[in-house]
């Protein structure tokens, strides 16, 4: 357990960002409008703040918590044959993570103030993630609710991994999973994406 939670913590400080805060901040100041005509990808601006954000957590917060969290406290170190498994669901996790707040912070198109759904949604990561306390400690019917939802995929799939809990058939499993939520994820910002800029055309006459 004590793993579990440093680790847990460690994917927590990795893949965090501030794209909902920043989309509603840009939305209500119009800052926004700037923005978009920059000769830039305006999702990669978002992209490039979260990769930014993840190299300076890591240098500053994650690599003294392990240097701690190693001494203090002792923790299992990952199987190198799992080590590319690992970071590859790691980095799954993170594009999950980053594609759902994507879409919620986009609704700010239309509702101007979603900071609500950015405390909802950190409540159902932290609840059907397993980031707090593992799936395999759910009531079934927790578990059964979390299989058909993608945020286990961030945080549970990672750990088990990590652990050395999932066969490599089971691992190749999870990892097809996280790519179709990937797929899913990344059509679902595009749909919503179309429909937010003509929206704010709209508005600006």
């Amino acid at each position: 357990m004590v793993t579990y939670v440093i680790i847990s913590t460690t994917i927590s400080l990795l893949i965090k960002n501030e794209v909902i805060k920043q989309m509603e901040r840009k939305i209500r100041s119009g800052e926004i409008a700037m923005d978009l005509i920059k000769p830039m990808n305006f999702k990669l601006i978002f992209i490039s703040d979260t990769v930014g954000n993840s190299i300076f957590r890591l240098s500053f917060q994650l690599i003294p918590l392990l240097a701690v969290g190693s001494i203090a406290f002792g923790f299992q170190m990952v199987q190198l044959k799992i080590l590319p498994f690992f970071l590859l669901s790691l980095i799954n996790a993170a594009i999950i993570y980053f594609l759902i707040t994507f879409i919620i912070g986009l609704l700010a198109f239309w509702y101007m103030a979603v900071w609500h759904l950015q405390r909802f949604l950190s409540d159902l990561i932290g609840l059907l993630s397993g980031s707090i306390i593992p799936l395999w400690f759910f009531p079934d019917f927790l578990q059964q609710i979390s299989v058909y939802l993608p945020f286990r995929l961030i945080y549970f799939v990672p750990l088990s991994i990590y652990l050395g809990k999932t066969e490599i058939n089971d691992i190749v499993i999870l990892m097809l999973q996280q790519w179709f939520w990937i797929i899913v994820l990344w059509i679902g910002e595009r749909l919503v994406w179309s429909k937010a800029i003509n929206k704010l055309v709209i508005q600006g006459g």
